[in-house]
């Protein structure tokens, strides 16, 4: 039974991500009137809400890769929970984003499944959040320094005479 959910669990995975790389209008017909969707917390209900909101996204292309797949029964729906991480990338994008996704399919009497739940979230690397950190204060840095008084700060700083900036723009003038 195991081994059926995960090959039930990857299946599905493989074919919901390349619907949506390639024909992303098709990802409706997995949903029902009950389902939800999760998109970086905004809730959406309904097919035709999900359908929108997955058609609306501010990208056409995109390529996702898939790292992992977990699957598990759910005893009390008899569907299949299924976590996936990977990364996705944008046409044009040199950079990948990391992202997680779930969902909980429920089956039906025709023996197929439908998306009954479906949450996905960016994963922002540590190390990134770090750089634009870096990145914001370097700059604030940049700016309080060219608005502030240059002969004062070279003084303060152990540096005499004037700032090399104002030198050559000296020498520019010259």
């Amino acid at each position: 039974m195991e081994e059926q959910v995960e090959s039930v669990g990857k299946s599905f995975v493989n074919y919901y991500y390349h619907l949506f790389d390639n024909d992303r209008a098709s990802l409706s017909s997995l949903y029902q009137p009950t389902s939800m969707l999760t998109f970086e917390g905004q809730k959406i209900i309904g097919v035709d809400n999900i359908s929108a909101k997955l058609n609306q996204l501010p990208f056409d292309q995109c390529r996702h890769m898939i790292s992992t797949v977990d699957s598990q029964t759910c005893s009390t729906t008899g569907g299949i929970v299924i976590f996936v991480s990977g990364s996705l990338q944008l046409a044009g994008e040199e950079h990948h984003l990391r992202f997680s996704q779930m969902f909980h399919l429920i089956p039906q009497p025709q023996g197929n499944f439908f998306l009954q739940n479906d949450i996905f979230r960016l994963n922002y690397d540590d190390t990134y959040v770090l750089l634009m950190v870096r990145l914001i204060a370097e700059a604030t840095i940049l700016t309080l320094y060219w608005a502030l008084d240059y002969p004062k700060i070279y003084f303060s700083m152990g540096w005499a005479g004037e700032s090399p900036a104002q030198e050559s723009f000296d020498l520019i003038e010259t």
